[in-house]
């Protein structure tokens, strides 16, 4: 991809708050005029999505690592 599609695609991203590989699927649905497959519960959070940066997302996977373990004897 050359550096001015990049630099419009990016651009579009960010003014969508999308991701680049979404907003590349958005394009390509509008000019195809294939109406876009949306999650209902995706867009009623879309404002939340992509808000954290690496750091806060490594102190919230440190955080909440204990939920991912899971406990035998609460099985048996």
């Amino acid at each position: 991809m050359n550096n001015k599609l990049y630099q419009y695609l990016n651009k579009r991203a960010k003014e969508k708050g999308t991701s680049l590989n979404q907003t590349i699927k958005l394009i390509l649905e509008e000019h195809f005029g294939i109406s876009p497959q949306q999650n209902k519960k995706e867009e009623e959070f879309r404002e939340f999505l992509g808000v954290w940066n690496k750091r806060e997302l490594k102190e919230f996977q440190k955080r909440t690592d204990e939920f991912n373990k899971v406990n035998g004897d609460d099985w048996k």
